[in-house]
């Protein structure tokens, strides 16, 4: 395999993406299926470092996706299961972008699920591993679902703090290292 098939395949998962944007869980059995195909590739296909990277983080990112998937479809232990692939996959890919998105659903589900110290210590994970690459609005997503492990753990002030922080971030512009997930996020 080489950098044309990565640029194939990264069109397959951001094909599956848009299909989530306009339909929600439409993609799902294409998603574990495009998974299986990338895992499969990693494990037996000839290819140099950069293409080997390159399959691990799109692995991770279709790990991810399906985490999404399941989650909109209240299944949640299915969701955690994959979000915890793709942090395998980011940590094989030696890219923090996958883990960063990964922690983030992990900690808006542990929020829903009223495990609030969970969902504040996946938000804050998250925030440490985007490191330098934190842009404004990251920060301020990151700081939101921090704000909502401390709203389900009943921390008023921890939550307006978080808050303040994140509405600090919310009005920039989007920045051209912004991850394409968070595309929807803005002051609303």
């Amino acid at each position: 395999l080489g950098g044309a098939d990565v640029v194939r395949l990264r069109q397959s998962v951001i094909h599956l993406y848009k299909l989530d944007d306009q339909h929600g869980g439409a993609g799902g059995g294409s998603t574990v299926h495009l998974f299986n195909r990338l895992r499969g590739f990693v494990a037996s296909a000839r290819y140099d470092d950069a293409t080997g990277q390159a399959l691990r983080e799109l692995t991770g990112q279709t790990a991810q996706l399906a985490g999404w998937l399941a989650f909109d479809a209240d299944h949640h232990d299915e969701a955690r299961r994959w979000w915890l692939e793709a942090l395998h996959w980011s940590e094989l890919a030696d890219t923090n972008s996958v883990g960063v998105l990964a922690m983030a659903c992990m900690a808006r589900q542990a929020s829903d699920q009223r495990r609030p110290r969970e969902a504040i210590d996946l938000a804050t994970a998250a925030q440490r591993s985007a490191g330098s690459a934190t842009t404004p609005r990251l920060s301020s997503i990151l700081r939101a679902r921090e704000a909502l492990g401390h709203a389900s753990a009943g921390d008023a002030a921890s939550t307006h703090a978080a808050l303040r922080r994140a509405h600090r971030h919310a009005d920039h512009a989007r920045h051209d290292n912004d991850p394409r997930w968070i595309d929807f996020y803005g002051p609303a």
